[in-house]
């Protein structure tokens, strides 16, 4: 409660003290706000007419700091249209005329309380909806995040390469866009297989997708696991004379790369077929022209590339 009039505060701190409420005084408004920034009530009463600041301005200022807090305006006759100006405004949520009823007091109070109490609960449920569907947010896209990863190398799966084939195609389509598509594939692997260990061939596997990451460019090639031992590039915005030099650097990257093993480090190579997307093509179509080129490199000697119908060796 906040009066100037010491008579005023103490018969409304005894009435509500003795129906069983906790009161704080205070016969400054400067004191009762400093107060209330610290430690925000559910319910202020406020006088209209004090020195140094109105009972509404100080209305204002706690619904500004604590919207949940209810607030009641101290008032004589005299002062009804701007207590009413109040109210449409928002400051106030009730007022009580002196000399107050006590009847009328206790129900404004009461009702007042159930307001904030409802209020705050009610902010309180939007904060946790909020922080909810945050983490459903965050959750969903880790979600969609693992989904297009392979669980072994990390990289994408082939589902993911199928939409952004697509994609990529339709980009083509409408911007003329140059792509291109190398499909990937460890040479001799079913050896490492049968000699190793299927523990160590997964280790080969995870090391050459590192080495795919590290050798090539950042936002502009996506790398996947297409599927077993075999892999998909995505070169975006990329010539096939752009992808010869890119691939040079991958195959290099892949024959000087070391698998630890218990004996001595194991050296792999890779086969790869390349193909720039033509316009009209079918993505389908593509897919298995540039997987041909890679059997070719494969019938060739292995550890090389060979571009669609243009065998080229490193």
């Amino acid at each position: 409660i906040v009066d100037d009039e010491a008579y005023v505060l103490h018969a409304l701190k005894r009435e509500l003290e003795g129906e069983g409420f906790r009161v704080s005084i205070f016969d400054d408004p400067h004191a009762a706000l400093d107060a209330f920034k610290s430690n925000p009530f559910p319910l202020i009463i406020a006088d209209h007419r004090m020195p140094g600041i109105v009972g509404t301005e100080l209305l204002e200022q706690v619904k500004q700091i604590a919207p949940d807090t209810a607030r009641i305006l101290l008032t004589g006759y005299s002062d009804l249209d701007v207590v009413i100006a109040a109210i449409n405004q928002g400051a106030v949520h009730r007022y009580l005329v002196k000399p107050w009823n006590k009847a009328a007091l206790l129900a404004h109070v009461r009702e007042c309380l159930e307001m904030s109490r409802l209020w705050a609960q009610h902010h309180q449920l939007l904060r946790e909806l909020e922080d909810k569907t945050a983490f459903l947010a965050h959750a969903n896209e880790e979600l969609r995040r693992l989904a297009s990863r392979d669980n072994l190398t990390g990289l994408l799966n082939r589902r993911q390469f199928e939409l952004d084939l697509e994609s990529q195609s339709r980009l083509h389509a409408r911007d003329r866009q140059p792509f291109c598509l190398a499909m990937c594939d460890i040479d001799d692997f079913k050896r490492v297989n049968d000699t190793h260990g299927h523990p160590i061939g997964d280790l080969v596997l995870k090391t050459i997708a590192q080495g795919f990451v590290a050798a090539m460019r950042d936002a502009v090639d996506s790398f996947y696991r297409f599927g077993g031992e075999e892999f998909a590039i995505l070169m975006r915005n990329t010539t096939l004379a752009g992808a010869r030099h890119a691939l040079e650097r991958l195959l290099h990257a892949v024959r000087t790369s070391k698998v630890p093993t218990p004996g001595e480090a194991l050296t792999v190579t890779v086969s790869i077929g390349c193909g720039e997307f033509q316009s009209g093509q079918a993505t389908a179509h593509f897919v298995a022209a540039v997987d041909r080129a890679l059997y070719q490199a494969k019938r060739a000697g292995k550890d090389r590339y060979v571009v669609v119908d243009n065998p080229t060796q490193p």
